[in-house]
C-alpha cells in the first residue's frame, strides 16, 4: 500500500527512487563491514542524483546510528531530543525569514504520521488510513503486552520507535513550502512526501513483532479496500486522459487550451489538470 501511496500517487519519481536507493544503502551499510561501505557509498551518490532528500536521510540516519551506538545509557535521549530541537530551530528561522516564505498550510499535524500515505482520492481513503493506524496501534500495544514478562522487552522497539518519532518531528515542524529565494524555485509539499520515511521506519516498528494470523487478516482487509477504491479513482483518471485526448484531436496544430477540470474537492492529489495536458503535447499548448 506504501508502495502506491500518497508519493507515488502525485508523481514525485525522483524522490520515489532517492529514498528506494537510500533504503538499500541503509541496509548494505547499518551493520556493513568496510567493504560494504563501497557498494553503500555507489548507492548514496545514485540517491543524490536522484533527489537530495533520500540522500540526506541516508547520511543522517547513519550518523545518527552511529553517535547513537557510542553513547551510554540515558545519554541515548540526548539525541532525539537534539534533533527535535534542530526541526524547532528551522522552523522558528523560516518563519522570522519573510524572503523564504514559507509556510505550514497542511491541516493538523498530528495527521501526518505515516499512515497519511494512505490517503489519496478522497474521505473514504483517510478513513482506511485512520483504520490501518489504528490497527497497526492495536498490534503493537498487543505484542507489548504479551512479551511484558520478558527481561529487557523495551530494547526491540527501542530503536525504531526511536527513528519514527524523529521522522514525525520533522514533519510536524518542517514547512510545507518555502523557496531560497524570490528568483528561486519552490521547495514544494515537504513535509506531505517525508511522511513515506515515517511509513518506513513504521513498518520497521511493525516487523518487530511477533507475526500473528490476525495481522495478516487485519491489513489483508485494509489492503483489499486501498486496492479496490485505487482501481476505481485511477480508472476515472484515465478516462479523464482518453477524453481530452478525443477533444484536442481534431484541434488545428498550436491551438491554444485552457484546462478546467479540477479534483473533487476532498482529493489530496490535487494536480489531475496535468493528465490532461499530456494530451497536448506535440500537438497544442496549455
Amino acid at each position: 500500500m506504501l508502495a502506491y501511496g500518497y508519493s507515488f500517487s502525485m508523481g514525485f519519481m525522483n524522490y520515489y527512487l532517492s529514498l528506494g536507493l537510500a533504503c538499500f544503502g541503509l541496509a548494505i551499510l547499518w551493520r556493513g563491514w568496510e567493504i560494504d561501505w563501497i557498494a553503500g557509498g555507489l548507492l548514496a551518490a545514485l540517491s543524490l542524483l536522484a533527489h537530495p532528500i533520500g540522500f540526506l536521510w541516508l547520511l543522517g540516519t547513519l550518523a545518527y546510528l552511529k553517535v547513537r551506538a557510542k553513547l551510554p545509557g540515558r545519554w541515548k535521549l540526548a539525541l532525539p531530543s537534539a534533533a527535535a530541537s534542530a526541526f524547532a530551530a528551522v522552523r522558528w528561522y523560516a518563519a522570522h525569514r519573510p524572503t523564504l516564505m514559507a509556510d505550514w498550510d497542511r491541516g493538523p499535524f498530528y495527521f501526518y504520521n505515516g499512515a497519511d500515505q494512505l490517503a489519496l482520492y478522497g474521505k473514504r481513503y483517510f478513513f482506511l488510513a485512520a483504520a490501518a493506524f489504528l490497527f497497526g496501534l492495536l498490534c503493537v500495544a498487543v505484542d507489548l503486552y504479551a512479551r511484558r514478562r520478558e527481561a529487557a522487552w523495551w530494547q526491540l522497539y527501542e530503536l525504531p520507535f526511536e527513528l519514527y518519532v524523529v521522522a514525525f518531528c520533522a514533519t510536524a515542524l518542517l514547512p510545507e513550502n518555502l523557496r531560497s529565494s524570490i528568483y528561486g524555485g519552490w521547495i514544494g509539499l515537504l513535509a506531505s512526501r517525508l511522511t513515506t520515511i515515517s511509513a518506513i521506519f513504521g513498518l520497521v516498528l511493525l516487523g518487530c513483532l511477533k507475526p500473528r494470523r490476525w495481522h495478516l487478516a487485519g491489513f489483508g482487509f485494509c489492503a483489499v479496500l486501498f486496492f479496490a477504491f485505487l482501481y476505481q479513482d485511477t480508472g476515472w483518471l484515465n478516462r479523464l486522459e482518453a477524453n481530452a485526448e478525443t477533444l484536442v484531436r481534431d484541434l488545428p496544430a498550436g491551438t491554444r487550451v485552457i484546462v478546467t477540470a479540477r479534483a473533487p474537492a476532498n482529493s489530496r492529489i490535487a494536480f489531475i489538470d496535468h493528465a490532461v495536458e499530456r494530451a497536448c503535447i506535440g500537438h497544442c499548448f496549455s
